[in-house]
């Protein structure tokens, strides 16, 4: 990473820090769909505030035409969504399941 150039994505997720490697928006919704998938899923003021990707739609639209499979769930509020990892194109066999949030 250039030292005199800031970092434009969030440094901390969940009271996590985000890896160094994670670059761009589309890295960052990539690891945290990734990281978070066996927890919490992520709602849709998770994207926009914490995360700060405004454009997030785009970005799972993408991740899908890639082979991505993100679920997508009503939350009980009114305009709020959740979002989660089903499978990517790079799990193994054993990855590749349904679970009920």
């Amino acid at each position: 990473m250039n030292p005199t150039k800031p970092r434009s994505i969030v440094n901390h997720f969940r009271n996590e820090i985000i890896p160094s490697y994670v670059r761009t928006k589309s890295d960052l919704i990539r690891y945290v769909l990734k990281r978070y998938r066996h927890e919490a899923p992520i709602s849709n003021a998770e994207f926009v505030f914490d995360l700060r990707c405004t454009r997030f739609g785009g970005v799972i639209h993408d991740l899908r035409d890639e082979g991505w499979d993100i679920a997508t769930l009503q939350h009980k509020e009114k305009g709020k969504y959740v979002y989660y990892l089903v499978s990517s194109p790079d799990d193994s066999q054993g990855e590749n399941t349904l679970r009920l949030v």
